[in-house]
């Protein structure tokens, strides 16, 4: 779960979902509450801040890479490191946080967490989000 290309946000609640494992605490509590911050955008920016270092210039990358986008937004070389935000913009990641997109990280929310809950015996859909059909997802 804890990864580099995560915000903080999600590697707080990494690190909080092995502690409630060893203090036997129901992981899903904190997992709900974080959920509904994020649905109800009480989750700050600063959080939600992704940060990666340019590996190669700018020109060398794809038109639609978010590398190339963010190195253009910012005036970024390689060797940079940017800070950005998931998005629905072209490139899906933008540098300013005016454009984060919850839904993107509410999806990453889920994928970090999903198969570890049910190897628990939890239910992502049922025990974090409150629902049982993921169309309601």
């Amino acid at each position: 779960g804890m990864k580099s290309d995560r915000p903080t946000w999600i590697n707080h609640l990494q690190r909080q979902f092995v502690e409630d494992l060893r203090q036997d605490i129901d992981p899903t509590i904190k997992l709900k509450e974080a959920y509904v911050q994020m649905e109800s955008g009480q989750v700050s920016s600063e959080e939600l801040a992704i940060r990666t270092t340019l590996n190669k210039a700018p020109k060398d990358y794809a038109n639609d890479t978010y590398q190339k986008i963010l190195a253009k937004q910012t005036n970024a070389d390689e060797g940079d490191v940017l800070k950005y935000y998931k998005s629905n913009t072209k490139g899906k990641a933008h540098s300013n946080p005016v454009f984060i997109s919850r839904s993107k990280y509410l999806e990453m929310l889920k994928t970090t967490f999903f198969d570890q809950l049910k190897v628990l015996g939890y239910d992502f859909l049922r025990d974090v989000v409150g629902t049982k059909n993921l169309a309601d997802f």
